[in-house]
């Protein structure tokens, strides 16, 4: 296993990097001196940040004057400043990298990278070597040199592990000895690897429930939700769905745009199950294809997977003409 000491030489101080080498029975030091070590180690945090591993969004970021997405910013803004892990729960397109991102920005790690991994958009191999690194041969196309792993990528700073519940119980053990140790090995290594990384884990998905079946381990549930975050959903926001879609269609192309008050109540009836990421697609298919400076209930999908419930479809209906009715049903039919 690598050591590491710092020691005062002649009035230098330097790092003594020591580890050893069982095959040939011996140890081996190498001498640094510590300026340079820092200065290398800032050289590389700010590589990582040109890479793109930085977070883009702080709380200002997240658009809403609702009492419950004003409550939800405030109870972020607190759980940042502490570096305990925490558990993003909310559904699909509520937000959660934005958030985690903030929360990165809000903390005095914010200068360090901060990387983020979808753990259900990727195979278990491939996750396992994303994650953890492997060393050169480990496996047939491994590259020449071996591969750092995002944990080693985030040292200092936060990793983000979006859909959490979707990994193994293989990867869940491994991730767990990582959370509980905060050392790596590589895929194929043979010593482990000292990191300090924040995890933010985020899932749409009902943790308890998969630990009671048996496909999420109740140790690694409990080490990542040292705190909790819950999102609200679009459905318990809609007096934002105003400031959602003004901020959409300025960011398409500075877009002068406006949008009607019958399609605005529309939009703050629908039940949206893709919550705001549903809603932003829905307006940038209404900008793709309205010919005129507003858009209207004729730019509207005219299908998808927006639901209403028949009482809440004809309190709308009762105020429109006929056309408009027939343009509104094209709207909401399956």
């Amino acid at each position: 296993m690598e050591a590491q000491v710092l020691l005062t030489l002649r009035q230098r101080d330097l790092m003594v990097f020591r580890f050893r080498m069982n095959d040939e029975a011996v140890t081996v030091a190498t001498f640094k001196d510590f300026d340079e070590t820092l200065e290398m180690e800032k050289a590389r945090k700010q590589e990582l940040q040109k890479k793109g591993y930085i977070a883009k969004y702080s709380f200002s970021s997240i658009l809403g004057s609702s009492p419950i997405i004003q409550e939800t910013k405030r109870i972020a803004a607190k759980l940042a400043k502490t570096g305990l892990p925490i558990l993003i729960h909310g559904e699909t397109g509520t937000g959660k990298e934005l958030f985690s991102s903030a929360i990165h920005n809000a903390s005095s790690r914010k200068h360090d990278p901060f990387l983020a991994i979808n753990c259900g958009a990727l195979p278990d191999d491939l996750l396992e070597s994303e994650l953890f690194g492997y060393e050169e041969g480990a496996f047939t196309g491994a590259v020449k040199g071996g591969k750092k792993g995002v944990f080693e990528q985030a040292d200092g700073g936060t990793l983000f592990l979006d859909e959490i519940g979707d990994i193994n119980l293989k990867l869940q053990a491994r991730l767990l000895r990582v959370l509980e140790e905060m050392e790596v090995r590589r895929i194929g290594g043979n010593k482990n690897i000292s990191v300090d990384v924040r995890i933010i884990s985020a899932t749409n998905k009902n943790l308890e429930e998969l630990v009671e079946a048996g496909t999420f381990r109740e140790d690694l549930y409990h080490r990542l939700k040292v705190l909790n975050l819950s999102l609200p959903s679009l459905r318990e926001r809609q007096g934002d769905i105003k400031i959602l879609t003004d901020t959409f269609i300025l960011q398409e192309n500075g877009s002068n745009k406006k949008i009607s008050s019958e399609v605005l109540s529309i939009l703050e009836n629908v039940k949206w199950k893709g919550n705001i990421r549903e809603l932003k697609n829905t307006i940038m298919y209404m900008l793709a294809v309205s010919e005129e400076s507003i858009l209207t209930t004729r730019d509207l999908p005219k299908s998808g997977s927006f639901k209403r419930s028949e009482a809440s479809s004809k309190e709308i209906y009762s105020h429109v003409s006929p056309l408009r009715k027939k343009s509104m049903l094209l709207f909401f039919k399956q």
